[in-house]
């Protein structure tokens, strides 16, 4: 696993342990980034935060609503939960 995959799985980790503590949190990528990081997580690139929502969007674990109005919103999607604390509790 290179470095790339190790942060990026460590990100995605961090999201989903946020949304499972926190599930009616929705938030803007912008949003994501200042209220549900940790400080430390706040410097990684803006892509990969937003590469890595995307991914979850894709395996139905986040859902994403967007507007023609406004940014896209992610939130948890209740429905993968089990799914969810599966994967948290083999990445602990």
């Amino acid at each position: 696993m290179t470095q790339n995959d190790t942060a990026r799985e460590d990100l995605i980790t961090e999201l989903l342990r946020y949304v499972v503590a926190h599930p009616n949190a929705k938030d803007t990528l912008d949003g994501i980034e200042k209220w549900w990081l940790r400080k430390s997580t706040k410097r990684e690139a803006k892509r990969r935060l937003e590469e890595a929502l995307n991914l979850l969007a894709a395996k139905g674990w986040l859902n994403a609503r967007s507007s023609p109005q406004s940014e896209t919103i992610y939130s948890l999607n209740e429905n993968s939960l089990e799914e969810i604390n599966a994967f948290l509790n083999e990445n602990p």
